[in-house]
């Protein structure tokens, strides 16, 4: 706390420190109002896969007040894992980060621009990357074109197992940007088991507002 006092910083403080600090609690609000500007991102993390709970922590978070944003990050085996993401992002808009990790994630960290996420996280660069999927800043904007993508973004990719190594997302997004198309094309790793590319294509057509167009 005394690094920001003084100052508009945001800061993070994981969900279950504050349940169970009350002085952190009331040094934070104090921080909190004394400077309107300031945010307070309050995190879970769920290191054994996505549970029920996500939606409750972050409903709980929320609670806290206006100047809150509700964070839940957790790990993925199968792109199926992802879809929870996605729900809180578009549900929750402005005031949530979801994150996905790990490959099966990566495109739940392009996605949050779409579906109006509070921010999503991304390294300085690729060497300092902080959990398993997480792109730079530099692979957002200038081979997603993440200053580009909005609500109305259809969504294209490209599914294999494995699916790293394709060059067709800096491709199609560098004709998207040439073409003025508003379109964001994002790797998929789609292995053969819970489903399968079957079952992956099942979520995203249940979820209309994904605008999932085509997919390689």
């Amino acid at each position: 706390m005394k690094a920001v006092e003084g100052t508009n910083a945001w800061i993070d403080v994981e969900l279950a420190a504050w349940r169970s600090d009350s002085e952190l609690r009331t040094r934070v609000k104090l921080h909190l109002d004394a400077h309107p500007a300031a945010m307070l991102i309050l995190s879970s993390h769920f290191f054994d896969g996505a549970t029920a709970s996500l939606a409750d922590s972050v409903e709980e978070a929320l609670r806290e007040g206006p100047q809150v944003v509700a964070k839940v990050a957790y790990t993925s085996t199968h792109i199926t894992d992802s879809f929870p993401a996605l729900d809180l992002m578009q549900r929750f808009g402005p005031r949530v980060v979801a994150i996905c990790m790990g490959e099966a994630g990566t495109w739940t960290r392009v996605l949050a621009r779409k579906l109006g996420a509070f921010a999503t996280f991304a390294s300085l660069d690729k060497a300092a990357s902080t959990a398993p999927g997480q792109w730079s800043v530099e692979e957002l904007r200038e081979n997603f074109g993440w200053d580009r993508i909005d609500a109305g973004t259809r969504v294209f990719g490209v599914a294999g197992d494995p699916i790293a190594h394709s060059l067709s997302p800096r491709l199609f997004n560098h004709w998207f940007k040439q073409h003025n198309s508003n379109a964001v094309f994002v790797p998929l790793r789609i292995g053969t088991d819970h489903g399968g590319l079957a079952n992956f294509l099942v979520e995203a057509q249940r979820r209309r507002w994904l605008n999932v167009s085509g997919l390689s």
